[in-house]
């Protein structure tokens, strides 16, 4: 059995004049030395796991306990990191992770002489034809050297790896094959006993209930699609009279009504941001309408608050960030109106009144 893969840096380089780089100047700037000490901080966490890092509520906390900082002053750094391009923006709100391309390229040229380096495709922001010993995987860390996509040939690859992954493809495609002998498809329920057949032209059905695909669309083109189903008690027969319309959810919500609440969120947060990881994040609170109406009520008060409204918005949390700091729990910060002034002085009309109550007897100035 072969040593495990080494993956990430024991130490990565760091110029003496990092601090003269302009986005890091930015960010020492309106954080001062916390900033840059947990920008540093977290090139470490990214090299040590390779070259990109995983920000999500459970690294934010850990990394937050570790460093000594408060969790949102750490997001208000990964903002301004993001917003001055420290980070790549595109990767943070598609993937939820945190790199860059001169990341990418510093972590690829210190690890060119290693025999294999698995990289994530979707991941990389860089051109990565010069480097002869890329292993793809996908996102799930499944080896795809095999597709198309492949720049590496490995001949060392175990002969076993080769008969499982046989066995996979060969799983994918029977469960993709049509019976088109009698110009029908035969589809899977949710139950494995049960398999219906229904022509395409939706003319007969064989089971019991007709399940009708709209010409325009196939049931694997969106992730948001709609099926007519027959309610007719004869289901001999489909018509458009017997048909209803059942939408499902886009991905990754689970249902309508939790889409739904999403969108009602999303349209109310002021900064409309990293939406997919939003999304996931959403999907684990997953409020309740009494838990959206809080949200909702919140969201409409920090609006017209001044960390909000300072410097145009700037300060305003990612909304996953929000969601995952629980932020509609947050008070605002009282405001007190200042006491009325009180007179602490007489007028010219009091004086002569208090002298003349004193029996002093006033005469006009020549």
């Amino acid at each position: 059995m072969g040593r495990p893969q080494k993956e990430g840096l024991d130490y990565f380089p760091l110029d003496v004049d990092i601090d003269q780089d302009d986005k890091i100047a930015l960010i020492e700037a309106q954080h001062g030395i916390v900033g840059f000490g947990v920008v540093i901080k977290l090139f470490m966490k990214i090299y040590k796991n390779g070259y990109f890092y995983e920000w999500g509520e459970k690294e934010q906390l850990l990394f937050s306990k570790r460093v000594n900082v408060d969790i949102n002053s750490i997001n208000a750094i990964i903002n301004d990191c993001l917003k001055w391009g420290l980070f790549d923006p595109h990767m943070y709100e598609t993937y939820g992770i945190l790199t860059s391309r001169g990341i990418q390229r510093r972590y690829f040229e210190a690890v060119s002489r290693r025999q294999n380096v698995t990289a994530i495709e979707e991941y990389c922001l860089i051109d990565m034809e010069s480097y002869s010993n890329i292993v793809y995987v996908n996102i799930n860390g499944i080896n795809v050297n095999g597709n198309s996509h492949s720049r590496v040939v490995n001949d060392n690859i175990n002969p076993q790896s080769k008969v499982k992954e046989s066995k996979v493809k060969e799983r994918i495609k029977d469960s993709r094959s049509f019976n088109t002998a009698n110009n029908s498809i035969d589809l899977a329920e949710s139950s494995p006993k049960q398999v219906i057949s229904y022509d395409i032209n939706c003319n007969h059905a064989i089971s019991t209930d007709c399940i009708c695909p709209r010409e325009s669309e196939s049931e694997s083109e969106s992730e948001s699609e709609s099926i007519n189903t027959c309610a007719s008690d004869d289901a001999s027969v489909c018509t458009s009279d017997d048909q209803k319309l059942i939408e499902k959810p886009r991905s990754p919500f689970k249902s309508l009504k939790q889409q739904e609440r999403f969108d009602k969120f999303w349209n109310a947060y002021p900064k409309q941001r990293s939406k997919g990881q939003a999304e996931k994040t959403w999907i684990k609170i997953n409020p309740d309408d009494e838990l959206l109406d809080a949200m909702l009520s919140s969201i409409e008060r920090w609006k017209r608050s001044k960390e909000w409204l300072k410097d145009g918005g700037q300060y305003i949390p990612y909304p996953s960030t929000w969601l995952n700091a629980k932020g509609w729990e947050d008070e605002l910060p009282v405001t007190r109106d200042l006491p009325t002034a009180q007179k602490n002085y007489d007028t010219e009309e009091d004086t002569i009144a208090k002298l003349k109550r004193m029996g002093v007897k006033l005469e006009p100035c020549k």
